[in-house]
């Protein structure tokens, strides 16, 4: 009965599509998602991009994310990690998956120059906004002490973060 239920609040594929064309972000971001996974929809990456490219430009944060994902991978446009990284830090403060690939960004020199505190800077508001993945990366920064002055004590309160946040990551770390 629950998955029933979830199953009729999400929206068909052409709701979605009537949604995406009268300019709703959120649809067109979903749209872009079916796309890309081929989820009740067949699977198309250039029109999935097209789809979050409009939503990134209303300033929908996780489009934006989104299409500076493809940038950074490569998948379906040519590899830029400039603009990669232009995507990410407009999002940053919006999205957490942003502000952890902008972290991630910084960290591993990908369209900027290297800069380790503020890539741990972006992954503790990343981790503070539920992003368990983030908050168990910095705690390895900060174990490690690679980039960034150790801290034990940081290193286990993150790790402590990502665990409750269901991070794998988080328990090896602890």
């Amino acid at each position: 009965a629950v998955s029933t239920a979830l199953a009729a609040a999400e929206p068909t594929l052409e709701q979605l599509q009537d949604k995406a064309r009268q300019g709703d972000a959120a649809a067109q971001l979903a749209l872009a998602v079916r796309l890309r996974d081929g989820k009740d929809a067949p699977k198309d990456d250039t029109a999935a991009m097209q789809w979050a490219h409009r939503a990134a430009d209303k300033g929908n944060a996780e489009a934006m994310d989104f299409v500076g994902f493809a940038y950074l991978r490569g998948a379906v446009v040519e590899r830029n990690t400039a603009v990669a990284f232009g995507y990410f830090k407009a999002a940053a403060e919006n999205s957490a998956q942003a502000a952890f690939n902008l972290g991630q960004c910084y960290y591993g020199a990908q369209g900027t120059e290297q800069d380790c505190a503020k890539a741990l800077d972006w992954w503790k508001k990343a981790a503070a906004n539920g992003h368990g993945r983030a908050a168990s990366t910095a705690a390895m920064a900060l174990l490690s002490g690679e980039g960034v002055p150790p801290d034990a004590a940081e290193a286990r309160r993150l790790a402590e973060r990502a665990a409750e946040l269901n991070d794998p990551s988080g328990l090896i770390v602890l």
